[in-house]
């Protein structure tokens, strides 16, 4: 038996609560979501994966169907469930960046071998680029910006996010002090006052 609900217009959390009330009933197989943002979305095919059931998403442009299936003998009562629901994921651009900074202070990843960290940054970085939401901007500090320059493999992955939408910003002080602004190979040279705006007006920091 399917059940269409249509929780457009709802604020986070009233989407996910409505359809846990649809799930109590067990005569229900099949449910035809009807939501319209992102947070609604992701919580709601948090949902489903929680309790073992299968979503599938479709989207046609910024409506947000999932379709949510059950087997009979799958049907779980709710108040079994260890679901928490998320109402502050990050807020998107029409390019899909979320308004995350991350500031990058060394050329190597945590604090030991210089070798290890070296090959950490580089995953880092990697690991980045294969991730979604990207950040609004990545911002190179102190010997952070050799990786914009004479790191070729790090170069390769920031160029990436920068194709992405992804600003990139270099320390100028720092250029000059290692003697690389003739290098930079990815994003624009930056000074003190881009690194203050950015951080005070992100709404989410990362510092590595």
């Amino acid at each position: 038996m399917k059940i269409t609900l249509d929780l457009r217009g709802m604020e986070c959390p009233k989407p996910v609560l409505e359809t846990q009330k649809a799930f109590k009933n067990q005569e229900l197989t099949e449910f035809e979501v009807k939501v319209d943002n992102m947070t609604a979305r992701e919580n709601l095919k948090r949902l489903a994966a929680s309790k073992g059931y299968k979503s599938e998403v479709k989207e046609d442009n910024g409506a947000i169907t999932i379709n949510i299936t059950r087997e009979a003998s799958k049907v779980q009562e709710l108040e079994s469930d260890n679901f928490e629901i998320v109402c502050d994921i990050p807020k998107l651009d029409e390019n899909g960046i979320s308004n995350t900074v991350i500031m990058i202070t060394s050329e190597y990843f945590g604090q030991g071998n210089d070798e290890l960290g070296k090959v950490l940054i580089k995953g880092f970085l990697y690991t980045l680029t294969e991730t979604r939401p990207y950040p609004a901007k990545v911002l190179l500090i102190n010997s952070g910006i050799k990786l914009s320059t004479v790191n070729e493999e790090t170069v390769l992955h920031l160029q990436k996010l920068e194709q992405s939408g992804t600003k990139i910003y270099s320390c100028g002080t720092c250029l000059n002090y290692y003697d690389l602004a003739q290098q930079l190979k990815v994003g624009e040279i930056g000074n003190m006052y881009d690194v203050v705006e950015s951080l005070t007006q992100t709404t989410k920091t990362i510092t590595i």
